[in-house]
């Protein structure tokens, strides 16, 4: 026969029982504390929410919710944040909206820029070894710009300021460089090819091995410009400044046969200057 617990050892017995659900309870909720922690932004890029999220960068219009995770921020509208030095390496910014934002100087290595909406913003020397296929850079500020290897396949470059930018090996077949300027720019090894570059000044610009087939080159600026085994098969040449442009390759022999119906005056115009 057991023998019956006391008032005592149940009070006791209850208390027990009382501060071991406080405990249980509390510790649930500081799980949840920590839990909400770690759902939060994440570490991996801090110094893009460092830039993104100030209140200096970001516009008060902006949508963020909670869209912005890992460093990525697709179809996000960013129009005229400052987002001047920011560490942006491998962000997916695909279909943003960038109009107007100032990102000069911008670590953007790998970034995802397709599509994206960067007219007018300001790029200076800015890093863009990017993907921006089809991106929107009209009249926009790369002056300085690093841009080697950058794919800007179809991309929208009008009247785009590109003086002293580096698009060594660029990929910028179908671009549209209407107006562009590239003065000092160098485009060795670039591929244009079908590319429109009417207008554009290209003056003492660099595209030594550059691919030029069937670009669109009327009415562009090529004073100077280093042509060394460029390929300017089917490019169109109609109206171009060449004076003074050095190693155009014509027809026939050599590195590769490149048959470009120039003008007389554009002939002479490649060895020297009139009134130069």
């Amino acid at each position: 026969m057991g023998v019956k617990p006391t008032l005592i050892q149940r009070s006791f017995t209850g208390l027990f029982i009382s501060i071991s659900m406080v405990l249980i309870i509390l510790g649930s909720a500081c799980g949840d504390d920590a839990s909400g922690q770690a759902s939060g932004k994440p570490k991996s890029s801090p110094s893009v929410y460092a830039n993104l999220d100030s209140k200096d960068t970001k516009p008060e219009s902006t949508p963020w919710g909670g869209q912005y995770q890992g460093g990525d921020c697709p179809g996000c509208d960013l129009t005229d944040a400052n987002l001047a030095g920011a560490d942006l390496a491998d962000a997916n910014l695909a279909g943003a909206d960038l109009a107007g934002a100032n990102l000069t100087k911008a670590d953007l290595t790998r970034a995802n820029l397709t599509n994206a909406n960067l007219t007018n913003a300001n790029l200076t020397s800015a890093n863009l070894t990017a993907y921006m296929t089809g991106a929107n850079l009209t009249g926009a500020n790369l002056s300085g710009a690093h841009l080697a290897s950058a794919i800007l396949t179809d991309a929208d470059l009008v009247d785009a300021n590109l003086i002293g930018a580096n698009l060594t090996a660029a990929k910028l077949s179908g671009a549209n460089l209407t107006g562009a300027i590239l003065r000092d720019a160098s485009l060795s090894g670039a591929d244009l090819s079908g590319a429109n570059m009417t207008n554009a000044s290209i003056a003492h610009g660099k595209l030594i091995d550059a691919i030029l087939t069937a670009a669109n080159l009327s009415g562009a600026d090529l004073t100077g410009v280093d042509l060394s085994r460029a390929d300017l098969t089917d490019a169109n040449l109609s109206g171009a400044n060449l004076c003074g442009a050095t190693n155009v390759i014509l027809s026939g022999s050599g590195w590769q046969s490149v048959p470009v119906p120039l003008s007389e005056q554009q002939k002479k115009a490649i060895a020297t200057c009139p009134g130069q």
